[in-house]
């Protein structure tokens, strides 16, 4: 019941005012037609913003919020099971918890199209925004790690240092095996975009 009304709880939010920051007008702006967006937030906010792309370069990967029955609702929450017997409030709210755990080994499983047009680029630049990195998206940080060093120095990874944050996630790609050398921090102002 919980995910039902999540789910009927995202549909029914209104669509965000869109407003290009210097980060969408000057790096996403000039996107390509074989770019990749790997979207977690099940809005169309992306598309709307870049109106005219092809629909195949967008990949929900939790689902999207047009279609209710794609949403995948959760948290990567390994540490919790489901249990059989219900004794004290504890043991309840770890069962409901339960409920609401993501799996995300499913979820890379279940886009292989995505994981294959990000391996077989001639060349790989990813930019990650407004994505924390963090420990419960390791599945996803590890899978994307794994097609940035099977390219080599052929990929270069760009990690927003919003709320100084970039040294952190700078550091968990890199315990991912991938290269320090390919990855660069940026942030942005409103006049211009700082890589470093």
């Amino acid at each position: 019941e919980i995910i039902s009304l999540f789910a009927e709880w995202i549909c029914s939010l209104p669509p965000k005012e869109l407003a290009q920051r210097k980060f969408e007008k000057d790096i996403i702006g000039s996107i390509h037609s074989d770019d990749t967006f790997i979207i977690f937030n099940y809005t169309k906010t992306v598309e709307d913003m870049f109106g005219g792309m092809h629909p195949e370069v967008f990949f929900h990967i939790h689902g999207i919020s047009t279609d209710s029955r794609s949403i995948i609702v959760g948290h990567n929450c390994k540490s919790k099971s489901k249990l059989t017997n219900l004794d004290n409030e504890e043991q309840y709210i770890d069962e409901s918890y339960a409920y609401l755990y993501k799996n995300p080994e499913a979820v890379i499983k279940n886009n292989e199209d995505l994981w294959n047009r990000l391996s077989n680029a001639s060349s790989l630049d990813v930019y990650e925004y407004g994505w924390s990195c963090s420990e419960v998206d390791i599945d996803y940080v590890n899978k994307i790690a794994e097609i940035l060093k099977a390219h080599g120095n052929n990929a270069h990874l760009f990690l927003n240092d919003f709320g100084g944050e970039g040294e952190l996630k700078r550091s968990r790609w890199i315990d991912c095996g991938v290269n320090p050398d390919i990855i660069s921090l940026y942030s942005e102002d409103s006049s211009a975009i700082h890589i470093y």
